[in-house]
């Protein structure tokens, strides 16, 4: 798979969204689970390698970005813009995906 990463850079990709914070598995509670590291490992949130993952996974995903322990994904694409230096995030861009899309032939709306 085609994929364009940047450091420092966010691509707004915002249609799904994961994070320790919000996973029932970590911080369910009574109702959390004693997950091995490997199982963590394979949630979106973990990592920048587990966020693209979810994002190749998900059908319908063109972008993704990660920070900490947050992973977002997303089923438009946008160039996004720099942030400031010390922000540690990851944007990526499925490009395969959005190339087909290019192909893809409208007709023309009628008002």
């Amino acid at each position: 798979m085609n994929v364009a990463q940047r450091s420092e850079w966010d691509n707004y990709a915002s249609a799904k969204s994961f994070s320790s914070s919000s996973d029932p598995d970590v911080n369910g509670g009574a109702e959390s689970k004693n997950l091995m590291v490997s199982q963590l490992a394979a949630k979106p949130w973990y990592s920048k390698d587990a966020c693209q993952k979810s994002c190749e996974e998900w059908d319908q995903c063109l972008t993704w970005r990660y920070a900490d322990d947050s992973c977002s994904l997303d089923h438009t694409a946008a160039m996004g813009q720099r942030i400031d230096a010390g922000i540690r995030m990851e944007s990526g861009w499925m490009l395969d995906r959005i190339a087909k899309l290019e192909d893809i032939k409208c007709d023309a709306l009628n008002f």
